[in-house]
């Protein structure tokens, strides 16, 4: 009897240490996509309209058959579209082999041709930026634009900087600082573009910020073993037998295998990760087919976004995704509408009289989750027992 008593005193102590638990793990949980959701409006009609296929800008593919070349110039590494690739919908991208030269300061990249070379394919050129946000003005706003060039030798800036090593340009303008961005636009795209290089690789990185790569030097630094370039400051002529303008850009917060080098997939990318920081541990629970994510969405309508921008990405990465969208009485939008407010009972009416800016404003930024611990305690309770799987 006595230890019939004893144990029913000890379960509900359990339970509410299991919510304790919870709680923290909850706020865990909330705090990175509270950070990964704080976004402006631009961020998410650019989501939205990226959704369509962008066209292509008049006048900046120029695409012929390599047929068409005269194969005296084959070996000159000048290929018919030429150097760069327009026609992606999210990124430009650019990729050179020979005797490439780089002045950061003037946003110059030139190829040095020989004498040989036909006269009409010297002092062509073309401009890009390097980052993955093509379609987004604002975005796009913060990055500098770049010209690539042919030049002859005689034409070319002398070399400062001899390098044996190829080097990849990118920005980190754009919406860097928002935890989505930097890992979907920045951190993926560099990892499946410089793995191929073991780290034998120099990055050269425009609207350089200080803080940002401080926050991910130990990622930077497990992708080039060489120092990394301000771009914008450098004032020296540097010079690369392989240079790679921008990143390819496969899908939100995800890899394509039939895209990337070697078939890299999210898998990896997690490894890469794991192995940057040096954790002992290939994963952090034991992971089996039907576990570790759970999204908490907020009121918004925002159930499509979340699945597309994380859940996708989870999934890729062999977990199993779990999305818990709140109830209406769960959102502090309740203490500033009224319940029959289209804010709190028809999202897509309040998007039509209020505007994309103000209620992305309202969703993302003003609002706050107060979770109903009755409502959501066996989702937690089913994190918590994939947690105790050691």
């Amino acid at each position: 009897m006595s230890k019939q008593k004893s144990s029913s005193r000890v379960e509900p102590q359990k339970l509410r240490s299991a919510l304790l638990g919870g709680c923290f793990l909850l706020s865990m949980i909330l705090l990175v996509v509270y950070t990964s959701y704080v976004v402006s409006f631009s961020n998410l009609s650019f989501w939205r309209s990226n959704r369509v296929t962008a066209p292509v800008p008049k006048g900046e593919t120029k695409i012929a058959s390599p047929h068409q070349a005269d194969a005296r110039y084959q070996k000159e590494k000048l290929p018919s579209n030429p150097f760069c690739d327009f026609s992606n919908r999210r990124n430009d991208y650019c990729e050179m082999e020979g005797d490439i030269r780089i002045h950061g300061n003037s946003s110059s990249i030139f190829f040095v041709a020989s004498s040989n070379v036909n006269a009409t394919k010297l002092q062509e050129s073309w401009k890009l930026k390097p980052h993955p946000r093509k379609g987004d003005a604002r975005a796009m706003a913060r990055v500098t634009e770049m010209s690539v060039k042919t030049l002859s030798t005689r034409d070319a800036p002398k070399c400062a900087v001899h390098s044996s090593v190829p080097a990849i340009v990118f920005s980190t303008g754009g919406y860097m600082g928002n935890f989505f961005h930097d890992f979907t636009d920045i951190l993926i795209t560099i990892f499946t573009t410089s793995q191929q290089f073991n780290g034998e690789v120099q990055f050269l990185i425009s609207e350089i910020l200080p803080w940002w790569n401080e926050k991910y030097q130990k990622i930077l630094k497990s992708l080039t073993n060489y120092e990394i370039i301000d771009f914008n400051q450098d004032q020296v002529v540097r010079c690369y037998p392989h240079v790679i303008m921008g990143l390819k850009f496969h899908k939100e917060m995800s890899i394509d295998p039939s895209k990337s080098p070697y078939g890299l997939t999210m898998v990896d990318f997690g490894r890469f990760i794991r192995k940057s920081f040096a954790l002992e541990r290939d994963t952090a629970i034991k992971l089996g087919p039907d576990q570790v994510v759970i999204q908490v969405v907020p009121l918004g309508g925002l159930e499509g976004i979340s699945w597309i921008d994380f859940g996708l990405a989870t999934v890729s990465m062999k977990m199993h995704y779990m999305q818990y969208t709140i109830s209406l009485d769960e959102s502090t939008l309740t203490e500033q509408f009224a319940r029959g407010d289209p804010v709190l009972s028809d999202q897509k009416e309040a998007y039509k009289k209020h505007g994309w800016d103000r209620m992305i404003d309202l969703y993302f930024a003003k609002q706050g989750v107060k979770l109903d611990m009755g409502r959501f305690s066996s989702t937690l309770l089913h994190a918590l027992e994939l947690l105790r799987q050691q």
